[in-house]
Order: C-alpha cells, then sequence, then structure tokens
C-alpha cells in the first residue's frame, strides 16, 4: 500500500494488489504467475510479453521502488520517486498490476 500511494502521482504507473483468495486467481497466480507465495510482486512493463517476479526479502516501499525502477526503466533515464502518501482508502484492490 506504501508504494502504490507514494505513486499515485505518477499516471504513467499503475500500482494494484491482487486478492488470490477465489479458486480462479489462485490458478492465476500460481499456475500462470508462476507465485508459490503470497505475498508477492510482480511487474508487467508496458510494451513487454514478459513479466519480472521481485524475488527480494524486504517489502518496505524503498526496496520495491529499486526494484520497479531497475526493471522498468532500464533503458531510459527516468526514474521514479515516492511522492506524499495518501489515505489507504484511495488505493485500490484490483485483479492486475501493470506498469504503463
Amino acid at each position: 500500500e506504501a508504494l502504490a500511494s507514494g505513486l499515485a502521482h505518477e499516471a504513467s504507473l499503475r500500482v494494484a494488489a491482487l486478492n488470490a483468495d477465489s479458486p480462479a486467481a489462485r490458478y492465476f497466480a500460481k499456475d500462470v504467475l508462476g507465485l508459490q507465495y503470497m505475498p508477492a510482486f510482480v511487474l508487467f512493463p508496458a510494451g513487454s510479453r514478459t513479466f519480472y517476479k521481485y524475488k527480494g526479502k524486504a517489502r518496505d516501499a524503498q526496496s520495491l521502488l529499486k526494484f520497479v525502477n531497475m526493471v522498468a526503466n532500464q533503458n531510459t533515464d527516468k526514474v521514479w520517486r515516492l511522492g506524499a502518501a495518501t489515505s489507504p482508502s484511495t488505493t485500490a484492490t484490483t485483479t492486475a498490476a501493470a506498469a504503463t
């Protein structure tokens, strides 16, 4: 939530959560994405046909942001920074995550 809240000011980036409680969502997480445990962090860069799984142990917003910047911005000089946090009620829970 802290990452989504801190990046809410970035129109080109979306951070979302996947609730894997339903059988279809569990199938997607395990069999399609290959996730062995939850919570997991997966990055889907725009224009890419693949996705990247975060394998780090740290789950704080700065560590996840470093991963996002390393993967999504590897061919550019762009670096995303965390903005002022918004309230948790403004962070949506959806069924996908994407970086555009």
